[in-house]
């Protein structure tokens, strides 16, 4: 196995990445109001790949195949990575009235006075987080695990999955309704998490998985992607939803209409090219289409949560700016802790052969 430990370049990159997310969050404190939207963004991008790898490698457990094996040890270096996007929610609990209009708002309604409160959003974030620590630790490096986990553990995915995404993202605009917007979300986080698993697998150390049956199972999640994500616009404008037509226009105005074209092409474009098997079953092809994918959850994370809601502070430019620097420089963050978790995750597959073999 290559040698996963960070070379002098790789701490210095850390080093100086780690530095730019501090101003990254001076920035937001100095600017106030929409910038903390920023950090909300990249904050999530990278909660959103641990969480993602999580919930395929508790589908994969339950429905084993080729397809698990080669997707499994990618995945499973992703999900120990969840402390990642836990440390960098932390600034989000502390700035959730700069962010959310609803805290300290009046509620009209019986429900909105229980779910809309500080004191729930903390609780359902640290519970989620929580689980998916557990999760990862019973599963990450332990083939042998009762696949009784796998099924309790994706039930709570679902549940907690649910909650975490409406209050992260929906609740950004509290009059925006949409029962499918959660497993949109949900969606993407699981796209997310399977581009940045087949880069790191084509890319990193060992050998590279089978890239037809890799390539398939992207297409596969690409085009439960698109069913996701259309079915939330759908239901809001053929059911005439005024609040779910108020937060699309949003979207659609300005320059965030362009956004929205670059995330449609960094989704259809691959999903189309993947039909073809050189495209599929090609390194370079699926490295290029895996990579699209993967980058182009952040012109969607910024379309989702960067423009302003309905009474709420305006985003901005500078706020674009700190959310590009904030991804980039946890992105590195990232690419650095990738080479140790997959040591890590291997080194814990490996104690359960030893101990086999000495019996």
């Amino acid at each position: 196995m290559a040698d996963s430990s960070p070379s002098g370049r790789q701490r210095l990159a850390s080093a100086l990445a780690a530095a730019v997310a501090i101003v990254v969050l001076v920035a937001c404190i100095v600017v106030g109001g929409g910038a903390w939207r920023a950090w909300l963004g990249a904050a999530f991008y990278f909660a959103s790949l641990s969480i993602g790898a999580l919930g395929l490698m508790m589908i994969m457990r339950n429905i084993p195949g080729l397809w698990a094996r080669e997707a499994m040890p990618a995945l499973e270096a992703e999900a120990l990575l969840a402390p990642v996007g836990a440390l960098a929610f932390i600034p989000v609990l502390v700035a959730l009235p700069a962010i959310y209009r609803w805290v300290g708002a009046t509620q009209t309604t019986p429900f909105r006075q229980v779910w809309l409160t500080p004191e729930l959003y903390i609780l359902v974030t640290v519970a989620w987080f929580a689980v998916v620590f557990i999760l990862a630790g019973l599963l990450v490096g332990r083939p042998e695990a009762p696949r009784a986990v796998s099924c309790i553990g994706l039930l709570l995915f679902a549940v907690l999955g649910t909650f975490a995404a409406t209050h992260w993202v929906q609740s950004l605009d509290p009059d925006f309704n949409s029962s499918g917007f959660a497993l949109y979300v949900i969606c993407l986080q699981i796209l997310q998490g399977l581009a940045g698993a087949l880069v790191f697998a084509l890319m990193g150390p060992g050998l590279p998985p089978r890239r037809g049956i890799m390539g398939g199972l992207l297409l596969t999640v690409l085009i439960m992607w698109a069913y996701f994500a259309f079915m939330p616009y759908f239901i809001s404008w053929s059911g005439n939803v005024p609040s779910g037509a108020v937060w699309y226009l949003r979207r659609g105005v300005g320059v965030w209409s362009w956004v929205a074209w670059l995330v449609a092409a960094t989704r259809f474009v691959p999903m189309f090219l993947l039909l073809f098997t050189t495209v599929r079953t090609g390194k370079r092809w699926l490295l290029a289409m895996s990579a699209i994918v993967l980058a182009g959850g952040v012109p969607e994370i910024a379309w989702l949560v960067l423009p302003s809601p309905p009474g709420g502070p305006s985003a901005g430019p500078a706020a674009a700016l700190l959310f590009i620097v904030a991804v980039a420089a946890l992105g590195v963050l990232w690419a650095a802790l990738l080479g140790p978790a997959f040591a890590c995750a291997a080194a814990r597959a490996a104690q359960p052969a030893k101990h086999e073999a000495a019996a």
